[in-house]
């Protein structure tokens, strides 16, 4: 089992927000091993697809917030 840091946080504004990091890196990695040939990309090429998944999530967690 793995704990967050977040779980250590001083305030819960702080834990909030190092929860959603958490939340956003292991969703955008979920979805970038989910496409075919991801992991033999290079580095230079999974990042950019890596950033162009995280700001998808980004995108969603927005919409979802703002009740779109």
């Amino acid at each position: 089992m793995v704990i967050s840091i977040a779980e250590y946080a001083k305030t819960p504004e702080i834990k909030e927000y190092i929860k959603q990091s958490d939340y956003i890196r292991n969703e955008t990695l979920n979805r970038c091993y989910e496409m075919d040939g991801y992991e033999k990309l290079s580095t230079a090429g999974k990042r950019k697809i890596y950033d162009t998944v995280r700001e998808t999530v980004i995108n969603e967690m927005e919409a979802r917030k703002n009740g779109i």
